[in-house]
């Protein structure tokens, strides 16, 4: 009866003994897969705001690039003095620009630092920070307008972001698109035409009323500061660059200071419209002349009177 008693408690120990471990082991699993979890949602979160960071930062990066491609290919065309041969030609090469930096493969100083490639590789580096691989591939980048004084820029590019630990990853296909002002960049009609010696700026004019009654001091404010008009017979910004003189919905011009170009030595076509592009085309010659209160080489279609407000002055025809 003693022996019973005694291996009864003896195994009353080890099954005590036995279920503490058990439940100290258990606990253990327990917080630990609690800490892996913790730890995975943690990375999780920190992987989608690193992605979030992307997107968010990644307009800003399109409008600082696009804008440096824009100038440097108006300064392309201009240094070589001819226009791209197409839109898709003049989409070709803003995608190499914007991406590489380069024309035909040469570096552009303007870029820089200032490429899609560049600021990737910035990317990749705070990825690579805090452990995760970055990588975005440009498929396609394409100009468009919508409005006379915008550039959209529509880029579809493939994104790869991968946890170093093999936690998670993100791979996606996906279209941003950015709009960037025209506003400060360079006319590449003035710059072709002039064999790059005369440059004019895009800038929106502020003139609502440019003749009221006999007074022309608005729009001799509006020649004088070479500001540009929207105007829906007139080519858009980008058609521009391949030479594209039809009308578009968002085009815009400008008037040509005829003595200032006259000033810098080139030649004068007195029998042409002064409206820009107008002016270089052999297709458009004048019509109305001799307009009260405005320089004698100021002369007009016929289709810009009402526009300009020229109606109440007095004028003759060429």
């Amino acid at each position: 009866m003693l022996f019973n008693n005694k291996a009864m408690f003896y195994l009353f120990t080890v099954i005590v003994f036995l279920g503490m471990m058990l439940l100290i082991v258990y606990t253990y699993q327990s917080f630990t897969m609690r800490q892996v979890q913790e730890a995975v949602s943690s990375r999780l979160r920190t992987m989608d705001d690193f992605v979030d960071n992307f997107h968010n930062d990644l307009d800003r990066s399109i409008s600082i690039s696009a804008t440096r491609a824009m100038i440097s290919l108006e300064d392309y065309v201009s240094s070589n003095e001819e226009f791209f041969d197409s839109k898709s030609a003049l989409d070709q090469s803003f995608k190499e620009i914007f991406v590489n930096g380069t024309i035909n493969g040469n570096q552009v100083v303007l870029m820089e630092n200032s490429s899609f490639k560049n600021y990737s590789k910035k990317v990749m580096a705070s990825a690579s920070a805090i452990g995760f691989y970055f990588n975005v591939t440009i498929n396609d980048v394409s100009l468009d307008q919508s409005d006379p004084w915008n550039i959209d820029v529509h880029i579809n590019a493939s994104v790869f972001l991968n946890d170093s630990q093999s936690t998670a990853y993100w791979i996606y296909d996906k279209s941003f698109f950015t709009k960037v002002s025209i506003e400060g960049l360079r006319d590449p009609l003035y710059g072709i035409y002039t064999q790059g010696k005369f440059q004019n700026a895009i800038r929106r004019t502020n003139i609502s009323n440019f003749v009221v009654g006999q007074d022309t001091s608005g729009l001799l404010m509006h020649i004088n500061n070479s500001y540009y008009y929207e105007n829906s017979n007139a080519p858009s910004f980008l058609m521009r660059f391949y030479n594209d003189i039809n009308a578009s919905s968002n085009g815009i011009e400008t008037i040509i200071n005829i003595p200032v170009l006259f000033s810098q030595g080139f030649d004068i076509y007195p029998e042409k419209p002064v409206i820009d592009y107008q002016y270089y085309i052999d297709s458009y010659i004048a019509e109305l002349c001799n307009f009260q209160n405005m320089p004698n080489w100021f002369k007009i279609k016929d289709e810009e009177l009402n526009k300009y407000n020229l109606s109440t002055l007095n004028y003759t025809s060429c």
